[in-house]
């Protein structure tokens, strides 16, 4: 079935719910039921047999349920830290030295481009991270989102991500039927200039963190929500409380990705390229195992400083 431009139904209708109703997970539903009626022909019986179709898969897929659990792993994680008081020591003490709206936006773009090995975990990671800093710092959660979300798509370009060896299989296949024989890795590589959305995307959010305006519209004078004070501060809570979960989450998915991708490559005698070490790399399933080890280490360090009793975690 042809559907040409009628492709774009459910991101219309996604994208007007969401406006209408301010209600992201209606808006997403409304999206698939919008799908399942162009998929299914217009027709009633097709409609009911594609959402049915489209259900399964979405519940029954493995790597899609690896992500929702490495997702909800995320959260458990920034929760603790939060209940810790960790967030609230975080904020107070950069907020001595970003004590500027302009100051806080361009910290939580330079953080985010840190981050650029996996989109889900920069957005998680720097929005968590930042939440209370930019609050304090009269920036909104608009603002912040923004910033966050559209800097996350660096993951798309860069060699050392989860998305490299996707985009790169997917254009060698591309070129294999139209006579291009070349390897993932230059495949990859020749295609960075032509990002043209995500090299502009990226600039133009730090154009917005800098002035705080997006085409003329000032993000910053919407209405700021109260800050979040987690547990109350005590005097133990120290940044280690924040930092060291976060930095063993990142630091141990990126060294497992770079071991695991290369004893595969090894096994499978295939050539050892950064771009073919991460794409065989099982990364979602590496990122849950990172993601356990932080929250075993966050746990162990608000147990052992008595920051949270025992009916809190």
């Amino acid at each position: 079935m042809d559907v040409g431009f009628l492709s774009l139904i459910p991101a219309i209708v996604t994208i007007i719910a969401a406006l209408a109703t301010r209600k992201v997970a209606l808006a997403l539903f409304l999206g698939i039921v919008g799908g399942a009626v162009v998929a299914g022909s217009y027709t009633f019986s097709g409609f009911f047999e594609k959402m049915y179709e489209y259900m399964i898969i979405s519940f029954t897929d493995p790597e899609r349920l690896k992500i929702v659990f490495f997702i909800i792993l995320i959260g458990g994680l920034l929760e603790i830290i939060n209940r810790s008081g960790g967030y609230t020591k975080f904020a107070s003490v950069l907020s001595k030295k970003l004590n500027t709206p302009r100051k806080s936006r361009l910290s939580t773009w330079g953080l985010s481009m840190t981050l650029f090995f996996d989109d889900y975990a920069n957005v998680l990671i720097s929005g968590a991270s930042m939440r209370e800093v930019n609050i304090r710092n009269k920036v909104t959660p608009a603002m912040l989102a923004y910033i966050v979300d559209v800097v996350a798509i660096m993951a798309s370009i860069m060699i050392i991500s989860t998305w490299a060896s996707f985009e790169g299989s997917v254009m060698a296949e591309a070129g294999k039927e139209i006579g291009v024989d070349k390897s993932i890795s230059i495949f990859f590589i020749e295609s960075i200039p032509y990002h043209f959305y995500t090299i502009m995307a990226i600039f133009l959010t730090f154009l917005v963190a800098y002035n705080g305006k997006w085409f003329g519209y000032k993000l910053d004078k919407q209405p700021l929500p109260e800050p979040t004070s987690g547990a109350s501060l005590s005097s133990d809570v120290k940044l280690y409380h924040v930092l060291a979960p976060i930095l063993t989450l990142l630091g141990f998915a990126i060294v497992s990705m770079l071991v695991v991708g290369t004893w595969i490559l090894v096994q499978q005698n295939e050539p050892i390229t950064l771009i073919n070490i991460l794409g065989s790399a099982p990364s979602v399933d590496l990122l849950i195992i990172s993601t356990v080890i932080a929250i075993l280490t966050s746990i162990w360090l608000v147990k052992k400083d008595n920051l949270l009793n025992n009916k809190s975690i």
